[in-house]
């Protein structure tokens, strides 16, 4: 089952979440809907990586995925793109301009510039209450 954008339903996709933020209680496996919140600069919609598979041997692992400027590292939230498609969002691959990351994708539902309307705050609490498969982690670079 692939979306319009030729995404397959049963790929997994990996958002990270900064040990910093506070935005993952791992006691409570609670992650917290600003995980999903658009910074200033996601004008096209939030950053999910596509996970390395037999399919896309390009793409990220999970380890590297993590890897980023936070001093403590990072969680990674996992989902299936087919429940977020089911679920009534829109995906769409995003390779970086320099194809250091291939496997770059946006949830296009989420911008900086509609944050704060209903819709998009009910998508972040779906994100983080019902859609998340799992949270991996902590990993440090």
């Amino acid at each position: 089952m692939a979306d319009a954008h030729g995404i397959d339903g049963s790929e997994l996709l990996y958002r990270k979440v900064s040990v910093n933020s506070g935005w993952y209680d791992p006691i409570r496996d609670e992650l917290k809907p600003d995980a999903f919140r658009p910074r200033s600069d996601d004008e096209n919609g939030i950053s999910f990586d596509r996970a390395k598979s037999d399919s896309h041997p390009e793409f990220r692992t999970l380890e590297a995925a993590a890897q980023g400027a936070s001093s403590n590292g990072y969680y990674i939230a996992v989902f299936r793109a087919g429940d977020l498609v089911a679920n009534g969002f829109s995906l769409a691959p995003d390779p970086t301009d320099d194809n250091v990351n291939s496997g770059h994708s946006l949830v296009t539902d989420l911008t900086y510039n509609n944050r704060t309307n209903v819709e998009s705050q009910n998508k972040m609490v779906l994100l983080a209450h019902k859609l998340k498969l799992r949270v991996e982690g902590p990993f440090r670079s």
